[in-house]
């Protein structure tokens, strides 16, 4: 199965249900994330047209709030590292070594855009039960080297578990203008698109990447990208444009709380559907009269 195909039946197996209710919890608590059944156009004026009462979007960003300053507050380590050797752990070096290593990464976090994509995920999760986020980095002369985090809409993505029930399988639709697809891919970026970009260089194509478990992992190889323990693919019409290779899945999925045989979670927006409704069109009938 070719990895279109792939995408398209997880998402008819594993998420179409759950768009059609994540489409109903945002339009009362995260209006500019509807678009999991009917795709709108960005700065579209008729989101939140639905919302009479706004207690619920309220309610959300303040648990994200809270979920932030108490789990990944910025101004102070909220991780510690340590030794799987509890005699090294012991050692006034060795515990030297290990803080400084906790500052670097914590400087490192604060020096990228983690702050502001942390509290998306966080409403993501506090709204859906699930969120996803990428992981990665740039290193280049203009900007060094730079941790980079991206949030992703849900109804762009989908993922699969190992038998352990660990996510090892992630899909994403990626909407890039052609501009920045010759810009990313350079050489390899599709001959179609290279023409695109000079007629319409700010009009969006869609990308599918998928990344899975490489079937050619071999850990006295691992330096090659092609024996990495994850393989990662770019497709333009089912054509593959890049090839990657990657130590661990570069991607967070984080859920609220998961139902044995379920892949995705459910929040607090799953469980107060039925009260938001109700205030909603409490008031809506209150503004009526």
């Amino acid at each position: 199965m070719n990895e279109k195909k792939e995408f398209d039946e997880l998402v008819a197996i594993r998420r179409k249900n759950h768009d059609i209710q994540w489409e109903e919890i945002a339009r009362y608590v995260m209006p500019h994330k509807m678009d999991f059944i009917t795709k709108r156009s960005k700065g579209d004026r008729t989101r939140g047209k639905d919302i009479y009462d706004p207690t619920a979007a309220v309610s959300m960003n303040i648990l994200a709030s809270h979920m932030h300053t108490s789990l990944t507050s910025p101004s102070a380590p909220w991780f510690r590292l340590g030794f799987q050797n509890p005699d090294m752990n012991k050692d006034d070096k060795a515990k030297e070594w290990l803080e400084d290593c906790t500052q670097r990464m914590f400087n490192a976090i604060n020096d990228s855009n983690f702050v502001s994509s942390i509290n998306e995920l966080y409403k993501d999760l506090a709204t859906f039960g699930t969120a996803a986020m990428e992981v990665t980095f740039v290193n280049n002369v203009e900007e060094g080297f730079r941790l980079v985090f991206k949030p992703i809409h849900l109804s762009t993505c989908v993922h699969e578990e190992s038998v352990h029930g660990r996510i090892n399988t992630f899909y994403q639709e990626v909407e890039l203008t052609n501009y920045k697809i010759v810009e990313m891919f350079g050489d390899d970026a599709p001959s179609e698109i290279k023409e695109k970009a000079k007629k319409q260089p700010y009009k969006e194509c869609k990308l599918l990447r998928c990344v899975k478990p490489n079937k050619d992992f071999d850990p006295d190889q691992e330096e090659d990208p092609k024996y990495r323990r994850y393989t990662g693919k770019w497709l333009y019409k089912d054509k593959v444009i890049r090839e990657e290779g990657f130590y661990e899945l570069p991607y967070m999925v984080p859920r609220w709380d998961k139902i044995v045989g379920e892949t995705y979670g459910l929040g607090p927006g799953t469980l107060a559907l039925p009260d938001i409704r109700s205030l909603n069109e409490a008031k809506r009938l209150e503004l009526r009269s």
